[in-house]
């Protein structure tokens, strides 16, 4: 199968399974489909299961260590129940395992996939950060190279987390975008000292992630102030596959990391 072959079935069964928009459909199979990182299954010359494995960094005490997020398992409805999905999930594992990866890791949809992963070894450990209202600010048209450095510094004061390429952050906005959302930013002296992403998807307003100079001072009075999350909530599981950075998932867990802006 050709490469242009793979990725037009693959798009089918996501169009098939999930619900997403058409410009979000576009922009994942344009921006984060590639055929190195697929695993699927074929009944009769045709994808009926399939999966992403999308490469990220996770910084874990002082080290940047290679992860696998799981984005887009999904099997043709006459296929499930036949063990294709966890063929095809144990098939990336495998991969992961040989280009020394860490974990695999991934948000589960809801309670049934939870238990599908829990019976792969999958275990409840990284949390997202909590924010308790959008504040005030400017809404940008455009991401900028000065946000995105922004960004990225301010993530990187963060413990424990997983790390965002440009790229990464862009599509995020994009997305955010397309959901009547986006990114609001707060200035002080002409410098940005807070950027939150955002979208009202459902029509509800939800801050997917916020970051902030925490120079400028903590209290609601201080000229711009942090917002810096204080709660967290579960979001994320993990499947170890390399004991030698990490030696058990006791141990990540204990130490709350944190996940956000995923994309899928």
């Amino acid at each position: 199968m050709s490469s242009d072959q793979l990725k037009s079935q693959c798009r089918r069964l996501w169009e098939a399974v999930f619900t997403d928009s058409e410009p979000f459909v576009d922009l994942y199979f344009e921006r984060r489909f590639t055929p190195e990182r697929t695993f699927y299954a074929q009944v009769g010359g045709h994808v009926v299961c399939a999966m992403q494995s999308l490469p990220y960094v996770f910084h874990f005490q002082g080290q940047r260590l290679p992860v696998g997020y799981v984005s887009g398992l999904a099997t043709l409805p006459d296929y499930r129940r036949s063990g294709l999905a966890s063929h095809v999930l144990e098939q990336s594992h495998e991969a992961l395992r040989r280009q020394g990866a860490a974990f695999s890791f991934l948000i589960p949809a809801d309670d049934h996939a939870a238990r599908f992963y829990r019976n792969h070894g999958y275990t409840p450990c990284f949390r997202k950060p909590v924010f308790p209202h959008l504040p005030p600010g400017e809404d940008v048209e455009r991401l900028t190279p000065d946000v995105v450095r922004f960004i990225q510094d301010k993530m990187g004061h963060r413990e424990n987390y997983i790390g965002h390429s440009r790229d990464d952050i862009a599509d995020i906005f994009t997305v955010a975008r397309m959901d009547g959302g986006g990114l609001r930013l707060q200035r002080k002296d002409g410098h940005i000292c807070s950027a939150t992403i955002f979208d009202r998807a459902g029509g509800n307003t939800r801050v997917l992630d916020q970051f902030t100079d925490s120079s400028y001072g903590t209290s609601p009075n201080a000229p711009c102030p942090a917002h810096n999350f204080q709660t967290t909530a579960p979001i994320g599981m993990a499947k170890l596959l390399d004991t030698a950075a990490i030696p058990d998932l006791d141990t990540l867990r204990a130490l709350r990391p944190v996940m956000s802006l995923m994309l899928d």
